[in-house]
């Protein structure tokens, strides 16, 4: 009965069991919080992208669009025009921007042209929207998403 209350007494080894027990829950929350972070940054690395493409694809438009209709074009040419000058530009700005970021988001990312089209809100006014898409720079689970897009819609009177 002795040795049985000498052995209930003894803490040695309880330290090393909390630790076991407290790790990896600790490691899920410090990975966890990591991922997630770098998945919010991506979102709006990706995001900012995605508004700086479609902002700077304004000016090539409007320029191409009255240089169109200066020479005698039709409208439909003239637009047809300002879409092929804005496009190539607001996909070049859109991966400045990313690539701008750094090295860790630029790894796997896509730009696909520009849309151009009438605006559901305002007819008669033309919306450019640029798409931004990618993977975030780590994902190791918990549940987010393997992959990050972003949209952003300008109107061009």
């Amino acid at each position: 009965m002795q040795r049985l209350r000498r052995r209930l007494d003894n803490d040695r080894g309880t330290s090393a069991v909390e630790f076991a027990i407290v790790l990896p829950v600790f490691l899920l929350l410090v990975f966890g919080g990591l991922t997630f972070g770098l998945g919010l940054s991506a979102k709006a690395v990706f995001n900012e992208a995605a508004a700086g493409g479609a902002r700077a694809a304004v000016g090539p438009y409007q320029a191409a669009y009255s240089a169109a209709i200066t020479n005698g074009q039709s409208p439909s040419q003239a637009q047809a025009a300002g879409e092929a000058a804005a496009g190539t530009y607001a996909q070049q700005q859109a991966q400045n921007v990313v690539n701008g970021a750094g090295s860790i988001y630029s790894r796997s990312f896509t730009v696909p042209t520009p849309t151009f089209a009438q605006c559901a809100s305002n007819q008669g006014t033309l919306c450019i929207t640029v798409s931004v898409s990618g993977a975030p720079p780590i994902n190791i689970g918990f549940g987010l998403p393997s992959s990050v897009n972003a949209s952003y819609t300008v109107a061009v009177q």
